[in-house]
């Protein structure tokens, strides 16, 4: 992994993580979900929508493979010596990922409406950032805190357009949805170093 490594107990404690994580997301052994879980309630969210849905085969990426979450935590691990491992674990945000997907007149009050869902469900806004202003990620991505875990996940709002873009792996010029730039960055104060 670029030369990052995880010690034995480090590795240990990134599969111990990613089991909470997994348990988190709801999927039951026989692939199936119950009433509990965050997917469960992302599409409980999804049903109450006026417009939009959640992505393609939401169930069969929202939790990231395993190796990958031990590769990222590696890579944390290099970056911020000095902090514990399983610290730096519970940090990883898009272990858990959603994304909605809005048509572009819809996209603002689609959005908003998730924002409301999602608290109304009990779930915490941690972080949001609007990259409609520019760059190469398109659309806005937001953590959100399960607080029946206590573990952060990540849901992304996109256009159709934006979406594809994502899937492809490249930059493209989107136009902004309309009013999507009242959707401004929002970051909860905590001490991290």
């Amino acid at each position: 992994w670029r030369g990052a490594r995880l010690t034995p107990e480090e590795r240990h404690i990134a599969d111990s993580v990613h089991a909470q994580y997994r348990a988190a997301e709801g999927q039951n052994v026989f692939g199936g979900y119950g009433r509990s879980g965050l997917t469960p309630a992302m599409r409980r969210i999804e049903a109450q929508l006026d417009h939009g849905q959640l992505a393609p085969d939401t169930e069969r990426y929202a939790l990231r493979d395993a190796n990958v979450f031990r590769r990222q935590l590696a890579s944390l691990v290099a970056r911020y010596p000095g902090h514990p491992a399983e610290d730096l674990a519970y940090r990883i945000p898009d272990t858990i990922r959603y994304a909605y997907i809005f048509d572009t007149d819809r996209y603002t009050d689609g959005t908003w409406q998730v924002h409301r869902r999602l608290k109304t469900h009990g779930f915490e806004l941690e972080e949001r950032h609007n990259g409609w202003a520019g760059g190469d990620r398109q659309g806005i991505r937001s953590r959100w805190r399960d607080p029946a875990h206590n573990l952060p996940f990540e849901v992304q709002f996109h256009t159709p357009d934006s979406w594809e873009t994502q899937l492809q792996g490249h930059a493209s010029a989107i136009p902004a949805p309309r009013e999507c730039a009242e959707i401004t960055d929002y970051r909860r104060e905590e001490p991290f170093g």
